[in-house]
């Protein structure tokens, strides 16, 4: 070989750009067990990494506050938001496969004796919720009706609201706190709180799935959701999502 045409396949070889791994970017608030950003990442995004990760693929989450992540995942900032329900962003990609289930429970002291018999109800508390969160659809019209009336309703936001609505409560600043029970009730047993402190009063209709959305704006998404929805009916066929769920006390949701 010429010293020439071998110093030009060097130069080659120098000036070529870096082969770069794809990432999928994704945002959350503090959601366990659905959706972590620290060390414990949650299992969905347990189960995205095992399914991405065999195409190359490498799932990056960012903590934001959930309105921030809306946003930015629409416009294309990010490529999803995981732990969504459709009615949240009708226009976002949707997987045919469901990611888990949502729903809504109120929580109130153990010693008290209140039950939830209707909207009406809730005027005699103080309600802590997140900002932009959905519930079930009679309740998210009180909330949106009552939004500012600070005897009546406190928003919780920020990368971890469920810790906020927690101490809000021991603090005995709000009376009452509708979440989801999966979530509550991790974050008590995080928090070192004893959850026998708590009686659940489950609410009517709001049982929903959940799912990874991907961004109207980018171009692959269409693709990255085909991709999740077979990879999960590949996991479960194979048990591999079973035993990933049995890590978080979560049952399939099918």
């Amino acid at each position: 070989m010429k010293i020439g045409t071998f110093l030009g396949i060097v130069f080659f070889l120098l000036a070529a750009p870096a082969w770069s791994q794809p990432i999928i970017t994704m945002g959350s608030d503090e959601w366990l067990p659905y959706v972590g950003t620290q060390k414990d990442r949650g299992y969905m995004i347990e189960v995205a990494d095992a399914i991405f990760e065999k195409r190359g693929i490498k799932i990056q989450i960012n903590s934001y506050p959930w309105p921030r992540i809306l946003h930015m995942v629409r416009k294309g900032s990010l490529n999803a938001a995981p732990g969504m329900q459709k009615n949240q962003a009708p226009d976002f990609i949707i997987p045919d496969e469901p990611l888990g289930i949502d729903e809504a429970a109120f929580f109130v002291p153990k010693s008290d004796p209140w039950q939830y018999k209707g909207i009406e109800s809730l005027n005699v508390k103080k309600m802590g919720v997140i900002k932009d969160y959905t519930y079930e659809k009679e309740i998210d019209i009180y909330i949106a009706n009552n939004f500012g009336d600070n005897k009546r309703i406190h928003v919780a936001h920020g990368d971890d609201p469920y810790k906020q609505m927690v101490k809000l409560f021991q603090a005995k600043r709000i009376d009452l706190i509708v979440a989801n029970p999966n979530v509550f009730l991790y974050k008590l047993s995080v928090m070192g709180v004893n959850s026998s402190d708590y009686k659940m009063i489950p609410i009517p209709n709001s049982t929903h799935y959940v799912y990874i959305g991907f961004s109207p704006a980018i171009q692959q998404s269409g693709e990255y959701a085909k991709i999740l929805s077979t990879g999960i009916m590949e996991m479960r066929k194979n048990g591999q999502l079973e035993s990933l769920l049995k890590k978080y006390r979560i049952k399939d949701w099918k």
